[in-house]
């Protein structure tokens, strides 16, 4: 398992571009949850912003950590993803289907924003 140290220097190296979409499966608790974090304070206040699916089994954590990252990376996606046991490929493949959904959706609603403003000025 990596370091906090290792993670902390890794995560400004990945790539830049459109939005990084992340899932942090176990990421209500532990080194999760601290990936979390760092993805939020490093991305802070930079000009790509992150699409962030938390994993979990603790909503109220999940809930806890959602509120903090929120506030110190804006701009960024961050939706929590309730899992039961990912050690049953079953549930892993519900989580899977559960972010297409939201990503689908997210499209969908960008998609109408498009054309309202279309409308808006034609």
């Amino acid at each position: 398992m990596p370091s906090r140290a290792q993670i902390h220097t890794t995560i400004p190296t990945l790539p830049t571009g459109p939005a990084l979409v992340i899932a942090i499966i176990g990421g209500t608790s532990g080194i999760g949850s601290y990936v979390g974090e760092a993805l939020a304070s490093i991305y802070r206040n930079s000009e790509f912003k992150l699409c962030v699916y938390i994993v979990g089994r603790n909503a109220s954590r999940a809930e806890a950590l959602l509120t903090d990252v929120r506030s110190r990376s804006p701009g960024s996606e961050w939706r929590y993803i309730p899992a039961r046991n990912l050690a049953l490929m079953s549930n892993f493949d519900t989580v899977e289907e559960e972010e297409e959904e939201e990503e689908e959706e997210e499209e969908e609603e960008e998609d109408e924003e498009d054309e309202e403003d279309e409308e808006d000025r034609g």
